[in-house]
């Protein structure tokens, strides 16, 4: 039997992006890290350096909740797939 691997690239990501809080960090696949900076730049939130220091807060808190919502994306999916799953299960009974 022939088994399958799947390489998965990973890098390590500012959340709160590295000019705010820079000690904030997380690893994404390329796949998310991807779709991440994709919705922050559709977001509108700027990730230059800035000497205010409120808003170098918001900034990471609007990174940091961006992040947030991918995450919640990703639960809605898997409870999307389960349903599925589940109703594919009770049609074939």
């Amino acid at each position: 039997m022939s088994e399958s691997f799947r390489i998965l690239v990973v890098a390590h990501d500012h959340v709160g992006g590295q000019n705010f809080i820079a000690w904030f960090t997380m690893w994404l696949c390329t796949k998310c890290q991807a779709i991440f900076h994709a919705r922050q730049r559709g977001a509108g939130i700027d990730l230059r350096f800035t000497p205010n220091t409120k808003l170098r807060l918001i900034r990471a808190l609007k990174m940091a909740l961006l992040f947030v919502w991918m995450l919640l994306d990703m639960l809605e999916r898997e409870i999307d797939s389960d349903s599925e799953k589940a109703k594919t299960e009770a049609n074939s009974q």
